[in-house]
Formats: structure tokens, sequence, C-alpha cells
């Protein structure tokens, strides 16, 4: 029987207005580097977004922590 992955996008929104992403996998936060945006913007955490669906083609990826406007504009994209 083939393990299900739980991926979660956990974001954040800083008081300046751009935003702090974090990629976790079953649970743990994906400490490799390049799964995560520090002070980024919208832009970037759909970048990091698109890296997670390539990566991980068959999962689905859970987002926290956004605000609507970010959230609709990564799944346009």
């Amino acid at each position: 029987m083939a393990d299900t992955i739980r991926l979660e996008l956990r974001c954040n929104k800083n008081n300046a207005g751009s935003y702090n992403a974090h990629l976790f996998v079953n649970g743990k936060k994906k400490s490799d580097g390049g799964w995560e945006v520090h002070h980024g913007t919208c832009d970037a955490i759909g970048l990091l977004y698109a890296k997670i669906k390539k990566e991980y083609p068959s999962s689905n990826i859970q987002v926290k922590g956004l605000d609507k406007l970010c959230m609709d504009q990564i799944l346009r994209s």
C-alpha cells in the first residue's frame, strides 16, 4: 500500500505586506533549502507553489494563511 503524502504550504503576511511561507510534508517542515519564502511577494509564493506541484504532481497542497486575493492569483497561474 502506498503511503500518502500530506502537503501544507503555511503562509503568513508580515506587517510590511510581504509574505513568509514554508512547506510542511506530513507535518514536518521541509528543511533542505528552497522550500520557503522569506519577505516575498505573492508572486514568490506562486513560484514556490509551482515548484511544489512539480515535485509532488499527484499530491494535493493545502495552503494556509494567504489572503483571498493572493490565493486566487496563485490558483489561476
